[in-house]
């Protein structure tokens, strides 16, 4: 029997209608997933601006906290069956959103009181990045990739000045993971120079944290600069920060034979640490009476970063105290006409490898795709 335009058209109609119930019914919600989930899925498609356009604020700061913690939670648990390097990735660059107002991004050193579960989430992270199937040792690829995460999430915790976190969350977790030599006895690990410089930067960061310390816990930081120095990658910076422990406990001499260790300025290659090397060589010859030869050490200071306020404030002092007024305050002039977006490298010794993070967190998006 044939059936009429009409009933052929509702038909049709009513088939569309079933097919597109069906195909909905088999589609993924995007609504369903986590606002976690939703951020990881546009970040994986490139878009690093994702976090923040997805995550509200108050999942760090507010009555988000057990959401975050929640989703977190699950994801990692999803993750798990099906890793990839950018998952690690985007849960370092979300607990940096925790840390800092990414509208406003400063070089200056993390506040002391940021957010406790973006720790939270650094430590979650960790737990998913050494979880991998392979052993240290058997997948080149993936321990160059794990030695670059370590480094970027502890750079974002120096950045914070809470040394008890670096510890707990930072190096601690990787002393029986990672090693500065291949051990002896053959066990798995991963090999970095790296993780001796970090430990003692930890430790050191608790004596300017809590200058109360400085007597106890300054003498074992020396010694693992020194320990830190045997190694090429780190030598410099492990030299230079000996030499500014020792200006700190008084032992200036020790502090000079240091930076003499360095060899000429111009073979060390961060220019921060170089520019440390010369107002740590400024303050040891202070600090032995030489006040001459200090300031042209503060000056190659000024050399190095031209207006930076340290120099200028040691220069200031210096001549104060040979009475040279007219000379004090052209120097102090100088510090206070310094633009204010120039950033004097010396604000960020305390915060340890924090100047690097942005560098790997950039390249560790690049690893990760």
């Amino acid at each position: 029997m044939k059936q009429s335009p009409v009933v052929r058209v509702a038909a049709g109609v009513l088939c569309l209608t079933a097919a597109l119930i069906v195909s909905v019914a088999w589609m993924p919600s995007r609504a369903a997933e986590s606002l976690v989930e939703q951020a990881f899925a546009d970040y994986a498609a490139g878009d690093i601006r994702a976090i923040s356009r997805i995550i509200p604020a108050n999942y760090f700061d507010g009555v988000g906290r057990p959401a975050l913690r929640r989703e977190v939670d699950t994801a990692v648990s999803r993750w798990t069956r099906d890793r990839r390097q950018i998952q690690a990735v985007f849960l370092l660059d979300l607990a940096r959103f925790g840390l800092v107002d990414l509208r406003e991004p400063a070089p200056f050193p993390l506040d002391p009181g940021s957010d406790p579960v973006a720790v939270e989430v650094i430590a979650k992270a960790r737990v998913f990045v050494t979880g991998r199937p392979d052993a240290p040792g058997r997948n080149p690829r993936e321990d160059a990739f794990e030695i670059a995460w370590h480094k970027t999430a502890i750079a974002l915790l120096g950045g914070m000045q809470r040394p008890d976190l670096l510890e707990k969350v930072g190096v601690a977790p990787l002393r029986r993971r990672m090693a500065a030599s291949p051990p002896a006895r053959g066990d798995a690990r991963l090999i970095d120079p790296w993780i001796e410089l970090a430990g003692a930067i930890q430790q050191e960061q608790s004596t300017i944290v809590d200058p109360r310390m400085l007597a106890s816990a300054g003498p074992a930081a020396v010694r693992r600069f020194d320990e830190a120095a045997r190694f090429g990658e780190s030598r410099s910076e492990a030299l230079v920060r000996k030499s500014w422990l020792c200006v700190r406990l008084g032992r200036y001499a020790e502090a000079l034979a240091a930076l003499d260790a360095l060899g000429a300025p111009g073979d060390v290659a961060d220019e921060a640490v170089r520019y440390w090397s010369r107002l740590s060589r400024g303050r040891s010859l202070a600090g032995l009476g030489r006040d001459d030869e200090a300031a042209r050490r503060y000056e190659e200071a000024l050399a190095i970063f031209p207006g930076a306020q340290t120099p200028l404030a040691a220069l200031t002092a210096i001549e104060v105290r040979r009475g040279n007024v007219d000379a004090a305050y052209r120097w102090a002039a100088q510090g206070r006409a310094a633009a204010l977006g120039r950033v004097d490298p010396w604000l960020q010794y305390g915060a340890g490898d924090y100047r690097h993070f942005q560098r790997r967190l950039d390249r560790l998006r690049e690893a990760g795709r």
